[in-house]
């Protein structure tokens, strides 16, 4: 059950360096050292984390071949291989593979994150680690020494960063930046309007958010995030209750719901994976979107009922059911890692024309944070840790039944602005969304970076072989909606 994400840099990156910036900066992200340990027998109690005695950056780089002619189909092959294999159970949850193609110039790293360290939204942030928000590399180095000079050190820092950009992009800037800022040497909020005036930025007040919002990040990461990965939650006392709560919501959720129709989308899968990617303009997504008078997420999922009408062709049913991720990361939760996701179900028409189906999925939307289905889903996949597993995985079973839903649509918002690693650029971000085994043949990762819009859809091998044709479909899909605006 890993989440997946290719990262495209327009120019070589070497595994050396990859490895190198992982050990200068692991301290901001601690539980990559970790590894999972069972706690209890019969499932009820979570596994703990505890740290790897063996742990080191380079047992988690692998380089590979991105076989030529170095396009996105050869690149699409490397990550479907990757997909296919298992994480290594006996080490910290996660790798990195590293391939460079001769013909392009490009490099790709395909990282791989078991579920129970990253959702979406936490994935996007622990990737940024290894990365820069300039060509020029930050100095991050572990906590130590005098917390006042470090604290002189890094204002001093980002003093000197922030005049070499316009000003457009500087406020834009400041919270990767402060994210990374040790926790015990972020400056206090009289300190970043001192900041304020060394650089130029507007809007102090905007700092002072950042200040309190922003800067306790690494603290949460390194002393918080654990606990909501980790924290035993079967306490036999509790169980009955949740059990109680669990079934209570499940019945009201499968209540509300009509059987979602028959596919080929919906039967049980095997190991292997392939993988497609496409591509939309962030800018063109919210045209449709202020014409439909609905959000960017709509109108992706309108676009994925566009490309499902055509890839399903003469048995494409009325509508399929999709599951969508939903965060439920509040802004104190930024930055720590872990799961904080519930799952809302949306139907995607298949009829009708374009824009008519963004206003229908955006009708069908609307609301639907904070209600009693969002709560209901978090408490079903166990997303909040307030599930024993034991219960979270016969709930999960239980959601998996075709007559629920048909696939999995996740869109992630990402930084919208250009990162770089050793002073190469990372020009496109893709995602790859894990399978239900027991019946799900395809999702559909969707990350908005930069300006772009990267999909990735994986699919099992066998139920999904052309899934390629799918991932061009998406791109006819806003075609559509395009033409229809």
């Amino acid at each position: 059950m890993h989440v997946g994400g290719v990262l495209v840099f327009d120019g070589h990156v070497p595994r050396d360096a990859i490895v190198r910036r992982l050990e200068e900066r692991i301290h901001l992200v601690p539980h990559y050292r970790m590894r999972l340990r069972a706690s209890a027998p019969l499932g009820l109690s979570h596994p703990v984390w505890e740290e790897d005695p063996r742990f080191g950056a380079e047992r988690h780089v692998r380089a590979v071949p991105w076989p030529a002619p170095g396009d996105d189909a050869a690149l699409a092959q490397v990550v479907g291989a990757a997909m296919s294999e298992r994480l290594d159970r006996r080490r910290p949850l996660w790798e990195l593979l590293v391939a460079h193609s001769e013909e392009t110039g490009r490099t790709a790293i395909v990282a791989k994150l078991h579920h129970a360290l990253v959702d979406g939204i936490a994935a996007i942030g622990a990737a940024t680690v290894i990365l820069d928000p300039t060509p020029e590399p930050l100095e991050l180095p572990p906590p130590s020494g005098d917390a006042e000079r470090r604290r002189r050190t890094w204002v001093a820092e980002l003093a000197a960063l922030m005049p070499q950009l316009d000003l457009d992009r500087r406020l834009g800037l400041m919270a990767p930046l402060l994210r990374r800022v040790p926790a015990d040497v972020a400056p206090d909020p009289r300190r970043l309007r001192e900041l304020a005036a060394a650089v130029g930025v507007p809007g102090r007040r905007e700092l002072r958010r950042l200040a309190t919002a922003q800067l306790d990040v690494p603290r949460r990461i390194a002393g918080g995030g654990g606990r909501g990965l980790a924290a035993a939650t079967g306490d036999p006392r509790r169980l009955p209750g949740r059990l109680r709560d669990t079934a209570a919501l499940l019945r009201e959720l499968t209540r509300s719901r009509p059987q979602a129709p028959a596919t080929r989308l919906n039967r049980a899968i095997g190991p292997r994976r392939r993988f497609a990617l496409a591509r939309a303009d962030l800018a063109e997504v919210k045209a449709i979107r202020r014409a439909a008078g609905a959000t960017v997420n709509d109108v992706l999922l309108a676009a994925v009922a566009l490309m499902l009408e055509e890839f399903l062709g003469p048995a494409a049913p009325d509508r399929v059911i999709a599951l969508v991720p939903v965060s439920v990361r509040a802004a104190r939760d930024d930055g720590e890692v872990g799961n904080r996701i519930s799952t809302v179900f949306v139907d995607l028409p298949l009829r009708g024309e374009p824009l008519e189906r963004v206003r229908a999925i955006s009708a069908s939307t609307r609301g639907l944070r904070g209600s009693a289905r969002v709560r209901a889903g978090a408490l079903v996949v166990g997303a909040t840790g307030l599930v024993p597993p034991i219960v979270g995985s016969l709930t999960a079973r239980m959601l998996g039944a075709p007559r629920l839903f048909n696939l999995v649509v996740s869109n992630v918002p990402g930084p919208q602005q250009t990162f770089w690693l050793e002073g190469v650029p990372l020009r496109e971000v893709f995602p790859a969304v894990p399978l239900n085994p027991r019946n799900q043949a395809l999702s559909v990762g969707i990350v908005s970076y930069d300006g772009g819009v990267g999909v990735g859809l994986l699919a099992d091998a066998d139920a999904v072989p052309d899934v390629a044709e799918a991932a061009a479909g998406f791109e006819r899909a806003l075609e559509r909606l395009r033409a229809a605006v």
